[in-house]
C-alpha cells in the first residue's frame, strides 16, 4: 500500500466533497489530510487529519493548538514519519503550497485543477491580485507536479496552451455514490428544476429569457431555482420584474432534495463569462442523471462528457436562449422523451461516474504516479 498525504487548505468548497468521499474509501492508498489553516470549516470527511501552519517552506518551530485544544507537532514532523509515498493537492495554489514538501521528501505530486485554475492561468490580470501570483508561478507549477489531473477532455488542450507537458495531464471526474432513483413525479405542470451556476460563471440570465419565451405558449411549467443566499438577493428583482413571475420560484437550500426528487427535468445553463471563468466539474449534470432526470445543458467545458446528446439529454450552444427555449419545450412536450433520457442518464452514471467506479479509477492514477517515480 502507498500512504498517501493530502494537503488542503478546506474541504468546505463544494467541488471537493466528492474528492473527499473518494479518498475515503482509497484502498491502496490510505490518505492522511494535512490541513494548512488552523482549522478545516466544513469537514465532514472520515480521514485522519494533521493541522498545521500555512507555511510550508521551512519548519515551524511552535506546535500548532488542535481546535479541540490539544496540541500537535509540527506537521512536517508528523510526515516525515507517517513515510508517506504520494502527495495530493485539491487546486493549483495548494500544489505550490505542497512542492517544497513533496521535494524535500522527495514524492510525486499529483494536483487536481479545476476551472478556477484555468481562469488564473488565461486572465492573470483580472480582478483578482492571487491570479497574477499564481500565474508568475505556472512554470514552477508545471515543472515541479508529477501529474495533473482534470475534468473533463477540453483542459487538455487550454492546459497545453498554457505551457504543460500534455504527459503530465490525465482525465478524472469525481462520482456520486448512488441511491435508488425517486419515483416519476405526478406534477400538475412540468418541473423544470435550476440548479443556479456557481458564481462568477455566467448563464442564469440566459435560462430565465429562455424560460419566460415559452410563457404563454402550449409548454406550460413551473421553474424551481436552486440559489446560495448571495444569489437569492440578486435574483428577487429579477423575478419580480418577470412577466413569467407566477411561475418562478426560489427553493430553500433546506428543500434542496425534495426539489431535485419532485423535478421533471434539469436546466444546465453556464457560460463562459467575459472574465473567462469556467465550471469544469457539471456536478448538476450527474445529480440530475444520478435521479433519473433528462438535462438540457449548454455544451460548457465538460457537460459534453457528462451529457450524452440526444440519449441522456440535449445539448445547446451558449447563450443562445431561443435554442434552450426549443429545447425545454421539446422535453415537455414529450413525457415518454423525458423518461427514456432520465433511463439512459441513470444507466451511465451507474457505468461510468457511481462512487465505486471512480475510486477504482483514481486507486488507477495514483498506482501509476507512485510507480513511474519508484
Amino acid at each position: 500500500m502507498a500512504n498517501t498525504a493530502a494537503v488542503f487548505h478546506t474541504f468546505c468548497e463544494p467541488p471537493l466533497r466528492p474528492l473527499a468521499r473518494e479518498l475515503e474509501l482509497l484502498e491502496a492508498h490510505p490518505c492522511t489530510v494535512y490541513a494548512l489553516s488552523a482549522r478545516l470549516d466544513g469537514f465532514e470527511s472520515g480521514l485522519p487529519v494533521v493541522f498545521g501552519h500555512n507555511q510550508t517552506c521551512a519548519i515551524p518551530k511552535l506546535p500548532v493548538t488542535h481546535p479541540a485544544g490539544r496540541l500537535r507537532r509540527s506537521f512536517w514532523r508528523h510526515f516525515a514519519r507517517a513515510g508517506h509515498e504520494l502527495v495530493i493537492a485539491p487546486s493549483g495554489p495548494e500544489a505550490l503550497t505542497a512542492l517544497p514538501m513533496a521535494q524535500f521528501f522527495n514524492l510525486p505530486l499529483v494536483c487536481f485543477l479545476s476551472g478556477a485554475d484555468l481562469t488564473w492561468l488565461f486572465r492573470p490580470d483580472g480582478p483578482d491580485p492571487a491570479a497574477r501570483r499564481y500565474a508568475a508561478r505556472k512554470g514552477e507549477l508545471f515543472a515541479g507536479v508529477t501529474r495533473f489531473v482534470v475534468p473533463c477532455p477540453s483542459f487538455y488542450e487550454l492546459l497545453s496552451e498554457c505551457g504543460c507537458p500534455r504527459e503530465k495531464i490525465q482525465l478524472h471526474v469525481s462520482g456520486l455514490a448512488l441511491e435508488p432513483p425517486p419515483p416519476v413525479p405526478q406534477n400538475r405542470r412540468p418541473v423544470i428544476l435550476l440548479p443556479v451556476p456557481p458564481a462568477p460563471v455566467g448563464g442564469l440570465d440566459i435560462a430565465l429569457t429562455a424560460f419566460e419565451l415559452l410563457h404563454g405558449s402550449a409548454h406550460e411549467a413551473q421553474l424551481w431555482i436552486l440559489a446560495d443566499e448571495a444569489q437569492r438577493t440578486a435574483l428577487c428583482s429579477r423575478i419580480d420584474a418577470s412577466p413569467a413571475r407566477g411561475d418562478l420560484f426560489l427553493v430553500a437550500e433546506a428543500d434542496a432534495e425534495d426539489a431535485w426528487n419532485r423535478s421533471d427535468l434539469v436546466l444546465w445553463p453556464p457560460v463562459v463569462s467575459p472574465g473567462f471563468f469556467f465550471d469544469a466539474h457539471g456536478r448538476a449534470i450527474l445529480e440530475a442523471s444520478a435521479r433519473g432526470k433528462p438535462v438540457v445543458a449548454t455544451c460548457h467545458a465538460g457537460a459534453a462528457d457528462r451529457v450524452a446528446a440526444d440519449v441522456t439529454g440535449l445539448l445547446i450552444p451558449e447563450r443562445d436562449a431561443v435554442a434552450m427555449a426549443d429545447a425545454l419545450a421539446r422535453l415537455l412536450g414529450d413525457p415518454d422523451l423525458r423518461a427514456e433520457l432520465g433511463r439512459a442518464g441513470r444507466a451511465k452514471m451507474e457505468l461510468e461516474y457511481a462512487l465505486p467506479v471512480t475510486t477504482a479509477r483514481l486507486e488507477k492514477i495514483f498506482s501509476g504516479v507512485v510507480a513511474k517515480s519508484g
